[in-house]
């Protein structure tokens, strides 16, 4: 009986001890939702049926997570980008969907985009995102 008493009278220290150690830590994190709502500046404009600039894709390109992806990769992604965002395109999204993954994936942002919004919204209402 003894024994389990100091049993658990240590994992409840243990416990205690880590959360101190780790809840700083924790709450310190913050998140930089920025390239998203640059994203999606550029597909509203799209949608609106206005055409995007090189210097528009530039401005996100120069954003965290963008900045690695490589000139092939990030000519694909303007490709696909205004394909699924620009209004009347779905013949053409229906014909290259099947074969095209990175394709299946923009359209897949799109389709999740406003639960996407309302994550960030609901992190940002706790306050840990890095404005």
């Amino acid at each position: 009986m003894q024994h389990s008493l100091t049993h658990r009278m240590f994992k409840k220290v243990a416990l205690t001890l880590i959360f101190l150690v780790v809840a700083p830590a924790v709450h310190s994190q913050q998140f930089n939702f920025q390239p998203c709502y640059a994203f999606w500046k550029l597909t509203d404009r799209l949608r609106e049926g206005i055409e995007l600039t090189p210097e528009d894709w530039q401005q996100l390109k120069e954003t965290d997570g963008y900045k690695r992806v490589n000139t092939t990769a990030w000519n694909q992604f303007i490709q696909q980008v205004t394909l699924v965002y620009t209004p009347g395109n779905q013949e053409r999204i229906q014909q290259q969907i099947k074969t095209d993954r990175s394709l299946q994936r923009i359209i897949r942002y799109e389709k999740e985009e406003l639960n996407l919004k309302n994550y960030i919204a609901r992190i940002d209402q706790l306050h840990l995102m890095d404005r």
